[in-house]
């Protein structure tokens, strides 16, 4: 308790103590509220980037995905042998398959051929 006392009874020694004190708090707080600004910045910015370089690469893709369309129909358009199929009455084709004999062992249900949706 005496030493309290010491620090009470010096006017001089609390007012360089509090200043001190109120120096420290001030500097620590500017420091603290400029390096939050400084990283959220950062931080931000590293999201734009990647979030730039994300939008870009499926902006790529996209474009590519519409050249590949583009050359798939020019080429279907022109195709002689695919001409006569997009332009004839569609006809009805039975598919031959071949069935082994013990079909149902393993789980296999035939079905008449009116029913297969051919």
């Amino acid at each position: 308790m005496k030493t309290f006392g010491f620090f009470k009874s010096k006017k001089y020694f609390q007012r360089v103590t509090v200043s001190i004190m109120l120096s420290m708090t001030l500097i620590l707080t500017g420091l603290s509220v400029a390096n939050t600004y400084i990283l959220e910045r950062s931080v931000k910015r590293a999201q734009e980037d990647s979030n730039l370089k994300v939008l870009t690469q499926i902006q790529y893709n996209l474009s590519y995905m519409h050249e590949i369309i583009a050359h798939l129909s020019s080429f279907s358009l022109k195709d002689n042998y695919l001409m006569p199929l997009m332009f004839s009455e569609p006809t009805e084709m039975e598919i031959h398959t071949r069935v082994p004999e013990n079909a149902a062992a393993y789980g296999i249900v035939l079905l008449p051929s009116r029913y297969r949706g051919l």
